[in-house]
């Protein structure tokens, strides 16, 4: 009993992996957007490429997060150790962007988007912490024992 009880995952590698899966998504789906939208911009613009160019450049790093936001995810699900350590990488990513985003577009005036960006801040902040617990760390250890079928 107690050696199951030891391999079950934690709900918070639960809501964490799945959370990334959602946000690896809309990721994806978020730079093709961008990167599709650019390539309209960059055809049909008469000021001339340039702003389709800047629109593909945000759409590419937004679809590489994703892609490894979804890989993190993914790892986080099926137990891996190396899902952990990107789930950890890419929430710090999350809170520095969210963080220097609140600060920026408060300088510019832009609250909306500020509140937007403290809660994709608080967002990492709040996962973080959860990748921190001793239980999860206990989870992903090479020394736990096999998780339960």
């Amino acid at each position: 009993m107690a050696h199951e009880a030891a391999s079950a995952r934690p709900p918070k590698v639960t809501e964490l992996g799945r959370a990334l899966l959602v946000l690896g998504g809309l990721g994806l789906v978020g730079g093709a957007v961008l990167i599709a939208v650019g390539g309209v911009f960059e055809m049909s613009d008469p000021f001339g490429p340039f702003p389709g160019i800047m629109v593909v450049m945000f759409g590419v790093p937004i679809m590489v997060a994703g892609a490894l936001c979804l890989a993190a995810g993914i790892g986080l699900l099926q137990r891996k150790r190396w899902g952990r350590t990107l789930a950890l990488v890419m929430l710090w990513v999350i809170l520095v962007f969210g963080a220097v985003s609140v600060t920026g577009n408060l300088a510019q005036g832009e609250i909306g988007i500020a509140f937007v960006s403290l809660i994709v801040a608080l967002f990492g902040f709040r996962f973080l912490n959860h990748l921190h617990n001793d239980a999860v760390k206990a989870y992903f250890s090479p020394k736990a024992p096999p998780p339960v079928a």
